[in-house]
């Protein structure tokens, strides 16, 4: 129980070792290698069988595909909130610049005393339209550029 309450407690992110970077890669290729699992489940070492629902194999299937590439992970709710720093790590910007978005309205937050908090699902949000937009924009630069028949 001790063990299970250690990992239960973990507010953290999980920042993989080498070692098992490479374990979550392998994780990961046999997840990928099968079907998309009917019947995900997990054995425990006594041969006792669960079933997995789907969301959480494709929860899984995530945190190893990051692990498997050095990503440290954490999961949380969608509801949680987060401070301002911890929202411009998501962000990888400046916190200065986080709360000038934060300011200009473009990211909604509220405050606690004189605290700043920001919803994870408002930043992701944020982050879906933002990263949207570059996709846009680098779409339209390159098709003007094949228009003009530059090569790069």
């Amino acid at each position: 129980m001790a063990v299970a309450q250690r990992i239960m407690d973990l507010d953290e992110p999980i920042v993989p070792s080498m070692g098992e970077s490479e374990e979550a890669g392998r994780v990961f290729d046999f997840m990928t290698r099968q079907a998309v699992a009917k019947n995900p489940g997990l054995v425990s070492e006594s041969g006792e069988e669960m079933p997995l629902p789907v969301t959480v194999y494709r929860v899984l299937l995530r945190v190893a595909q990051e692990m498997a590439q050095g990503n440290a992970v954490a999961v949380m709710p969608v509801h949680h909130e987060l401070t301002t720093t911890q929202a411009a790590e998501i962000l990888n910007v400046s916190r200065p610049h986080l709360v000038g978005l934060v300011d200009a309205g473009d990211i909604p937050s509220h405050k606690v005393g004189s605290h700043r908090r920001i919803r994870l699902d408002d930043l992701l949000g944020y982050k879906h339209r933002r990263d949207g937009s570059r996709r846009e924009t680098l779409r339209r630069l390159t098709q003007d550029a094949e228009d003009l028949g530059l090569d790069f």
